[in-house]
């Protein structure tokens, strides 16, 4: 989805994407090529320290281990189960919406995005572990 402020970065992992997938199409069974689409991952450019963590950012450990777990199953990956939740569920809300969030999230500043984070955090990952067990359970069978 087009990100206000931020156009050229979506379009390049938009395209990107599409290259891994065809990469990974043309290349078969010789080459494992994934697309890795985390959301937010704590790092510098986003205003985290390495151990600042929310239902919404995860660590750069937990990134890799997702990218490693997921690379020669999918051509495309969003990583965690949380970041696909909240993929999805942005991607149920109207563009307008989407949009405005974005635009006032970045107005608010880091500070007044980790009190929401914070708030979401319990909520979320009872949702997360949910779904979690639910997947352990699927492999169990």
């Amino acid at each position: 989805m087009p990100t206000p402020g931020m156009l050229l970065y979506s379009s390049c992992k938009v395209m990107m994407t599409y290259l891994a997938q065809g990469l990974n199409y043309e290349l078969g069974k010789d080459v494992d090529v994934m697309s890795f689409n985390p959301s937010a991952i704590a790092t510098k450019i986003i205003g985290y320290k390495k151990d600042e963590t929310s239902f919404s950012i995860i660590s750069t450990e937990k990134a890799v281990k997702a990218c490693f777990r997921d690379v020669g199953h999918t051509d495309m990956s969003i990583g965690t189960l949380r970041h696909e939740f909240l993929v999805n569920l942005l991607s149920i809300l109207p563009s307008s919406l989407y949009n405005y969030l974005f635009v006032m999230s970045t107005r608010i500043g880091n500070s007044k995005i980790k009190e929401f984070n914070d708030q979401l955090k319990d909520f979320g990952n009872n949702v997360v572990e949910l779904a979690e067990d639910v997947y352990e359970m699927k492999d169990m069978s």
